[in-house]
């Protein structure tokens, strides 16, 4: 069965929408780590916009330490919905190889409802066009695409030194060794486990160097699913070894049993048995 098919039907008020808290005080006015997930029923759309709009006024260091969310059931699919400044960044909760998308609030409720999102139109031109000597032509173009470049190297310098990187490299020393890396992939390869039941969240660090995280919610339904590949790492400021997961944060490899994820303890889990032969 679609999993939207049972969650949106259209109300009188137009399209409804299936919601589901985590990391969120019972009033959303507070992002806590400890709050258990909460089922809010069916949504109409200027519910799901007051709750967004709740969502964007938290305190953005709480937003930071405890990952407060939405988990959001429409046309569309299930989807988390997490705050980034002024926008919301949407990820879809049933397939992880799809790429997220940042959104204003307004545009939320019709993506989720099935909406294409088209781009803003292109400004228009701010003088009319003139007539240009073909020498003069190509000396524009060698300017323009010299500007582009600029534009191009300077987005990805401030991408990738961006001041609010929750994860900056400074704090870092690689682990680059082959065989100390082989030891210490070996070493942490596993499955973690923090919580249960509906609050379960799982760590499953391969010895190849990939990680996957999952999260379950009401009803044990999969509600986050990320994978990323880690580079392993000291901590500068107390030696401690790290991976350091694309596209999810750190992970401190605390001992042989224990992971830390967003300040969370991750114990490991024993190995499935193996089949009889």
């Amino acid at each position: 069965m679609n999993p939207s098919s049972s969650s949106n039907a259209d109300s009188p008020t137009g399209p409804t929408f299936k919601v589901s808290t985590r990391a969120l005080t019972v009033d959303l006015g507070a992002a806590r780590l400890e709050e258990s997930a909460r089922d809010l029923g069916d949504i109409d759309r200027s519910g799901l916009g007051a709750l967004l709009e709740k969502l964007g006024t938290l305190d953005p260091g709480e937003v930071a330490e405890a990952d407060p969310h939405l988990l959001v059931t429409g046309r569309r699919g299930r989807f988390t919905v997490r705050p980034a400044r002024d926008r919301f960044v949407l990820r879809s909760a049933t397939d992880a190889a799809q790429n997220y998308l940042e959104l204003a609030a307004a545009e939320v409720p019709d993506f989720l409802d099935g909406a294409e999102i088209q781009p803003a139109a292109p400004p228009p031109p701010s003088a009319p066009a003139v007539v240009a000597h073909p020498a003069e032509t190509r000396l524009a173009l060698a300017l323009t695409l010299f500007a582009l470049t600029a534009l191009i190297v300077a987005g990805s310098a401030w991408w990738t030194f961006r001041p609010d990187d929750l994860d900056p490299d400074a704090e870092y020393v690689a682990i680059e060794a082959p065989a100390e890396v082989a030891t210490l992939r070996q070493q942490a390869a596993g499955t973690y486990g923090n919580g249960a039941g509906d609050d379960e969240r799982t760590l499953e660090i391969s010895s190849d160097g990939a990680v996957r995280y999952r999260e379950y919610g009401p009803g044990h339904e999969l509600a986050d699913d990320r994978t990323g590949a880690s580079r392993l790492a000291r901590r500068a400021a107390d030696q401690a070894i790290v991976l350091r997961v694309a596209d999810l944060g750190p992970i401190e490899l605390k001992n042989a049993n224990t992971a830390v994820f967003a300040r969370d303890a991750y114990q490991r889990r024993p190995a499935p048995a193996a089949a009889p032969r």
